[in-house]
């Protein structure tokens, strides 16, 4: 029941987490094959150029009265506008005063005119000038909202993967999770089937001590009817015979009743054995399966042992074999000590040039350091009670006795590549 309840929790979880998993793979991928945010379209930059009244050709006269000044059909640049603009507004000088007061009727409209053209191109400047501020602007404001737009939009990206990964990693200690349950539920599988399969068997052999014990009951009810029958005809024959035999036949009545209640007797005693087996069959099996189980756990047990009596077996075995090494090591050291006793410092005494200074009992302790060939590569002089030159006469002699005799045993051999010795010449 625990087993099956888990199950229903943890399969719609797994199933949630990679869903949500799917979909923001899926979101990431939608992210990035979008295309980049396009800058909005600028609006068409308008010119407008004022023309002077100096660019206009001569007033002409005309039957039908004055006329308007042509407008000249060629461009005219803002700043060359911006001047004739400014030509204009200023006042005419004195030398074109009669030819102003000549002309005053037919100039002054055309000075309307102009004026009217001048200010209508003036508004026209000014609303070019505003449009294109608001266009700067524009532009500037388009720029921005796409980086912010860019900026989140990578934010977006950058927050979907990191839920994506976070998503991989819950489904895979998940799928861990539901690995673990499942071999928890196989083992327990295991288990209830071992016990099924005992409690089938005790059941079985219940049943069948139970069919055996029915069929003994039936038997001996069988066996009392078939008795009791043939003494029901015994009696009646019994009473069909002489007078004279009344007594006789009491007689026998009598002992046929006892022995009905003895049969009555047995056939209680029979019930109370056959029952007495069922119990006992029955207790038979529960002891069976509870020493099946004792005989596993001893097993068990029995295994756990062996396992540890292995492990101290090896245990000893070690210390054994490390008491044996060290045993080994001091053996051989003992061995290098009376190698260089006997065969090396002789060899020494004998090269050894004594100085003038050296007395009795002086000594030098060094540090010899040969090849495997015997050969001393290295002297290290130690504590010495005599003086220098003692001293360097003992470290010559060890230099003239190289090659050092070395053993035969390779162990000792190896424990006098670098060794002590003290020097006593006597």
């Amino acid at each position: 029941m625990i087993d099956a309840s888990a199950r229903s929790h943890v399969l719609p979880l797994g199933f949630s987490v990679l869903l949500h998993a799917l979909l923001l793979v899926l979101l990431i991928l939608r992210l990035d094959s979008t295309s980049a945010v396009r800058a909005p379209n600028q609006p068409e930059t308008i010119q407008a150029h004022v023309v002077d009244s100096a660019g206009f050709p001569p007033h002409r006269r005309s039957p039908a009265g004055p006329t308007e000044p042509a407008v000249s059909a060629s461009p005219t640049p803002p700043e060359a506008a911006g001047e004739r603009l400014r030509m204009a507004e200023e006042p005419a000088p004195a030398t074109r005063a009669p030819e102003a007061r000549r002309e005053a009727p037919d100039s002054r409209v055309a000075e309307e005119v102009l004026q009217r053209k001048l200010e209508r191109e003036r508004e026209e400047a000014e609303r070019t000038r505003r449009l294109a501020i608001e266009q700067d602007a524009a532009r500037s404001a388009a720029r921005a909202e796409a980086d912010r737009q860019a900026r989140a939009e990578s934010e977006r990206v950058a927050r979907a993967r990191r839920e994506a990964a976070a998503a991989a990693e819950a489904a895979k200690a998940l799928k861990a999770e539901q690995d673990a349950a499942a071999q928890t539920q196989r083992e327990a599988r295991t288990r209830a089937d071992r016990v099924a399969r005992a409690k089938a068997e005790s059941e079985a052999r219940a049943k069948a001590d139970q069919a055996a014990r029915e069929r003994a009951a039936r038997d001996a009810a069988a066996r009392v009817k078939a008795e009791a029958e043939a003494q029901a005809a015994e009696e009646k024959a019994a009473a069909t015979r002489a007078a004279e035999q009344r007594r006789a036949a009491e007689a026998q009545r009598q002992q046929a009743q006892q022995e009905s209640k003895e049969r009555a007797e047995r056939m209680a005693r029979t019930k109370a054995e056959a029952d007495a087996q069922a119990k006992a069959a029955q207790a038979g099996a529960e002891a069976e399966l509870r020493r099946k189980l004792d005989q596993e756990m001893q097993e068990k047990a029995a295994a756990e042992a062996h396992r540890q009596q292995q492990e101290r077996e090896r245990a000893l075995k070690e210390q054994l074999a490390q008491e044996s090494e060290a045993g080994d090591d001091g053996r051989v050291e003992d061995e290098a000590q009376q190698w260089a006793s006997r065969k090396i410092k002789p060899r020494i005494k004998a090269r050894w040039v004594r100085p003038p200074s050296a007395v009795g009992g002086m000594s030098c302790r060094m540090r010899v350091s040969t090849d495997p060939s015997g050969h001393v590569t290295g002297v290290a002089l130690g504590s010495c009670s005599g003086d220098a030159d003692f001293a360097r006469s003992a470290e010559a002699a060890v230099m003239k006795a190289s090659p050092l005799p070395m053993p035969p045993d390779p162990r000792v051999s190896a424990k006098l590549r670098s060794f002590q010795i003290t020097f006593q010449p006597e």
